[in-house]
């Protein structure tokens, strides 16, 4: 929410490549795991889950140990 007004926002996704908008359905999970390189998930490899910012730096800490 705005601070100013206490107003909603709307997150949107835009294309590097081309500075289109992306939609739910163009996006896949994915993740970087050397400098450019990145490896894509299905969902069944990565069901949704509810995971807060402290336990994804955890996982990411013991992925890199």
């Amino acid at each position: 929410m705005l601070r100013t007004d206490g107003s909603r926002f709307k997150r949107q996704y835009i294309a590097v490549a081309d500075d289109s908008l992306v939609e739910r359905g163009g996006r896949v999970k994915g993740y970087e795991f050397a400098k450019g390189q990145y490896v894509l998930c299905t969902d069944v490899e990565v069901p949704e889950t509810e995971i807060n910012d402290a336990e994804l730096a955890l996982a990411v800490q013991l992925v890199e140990h």
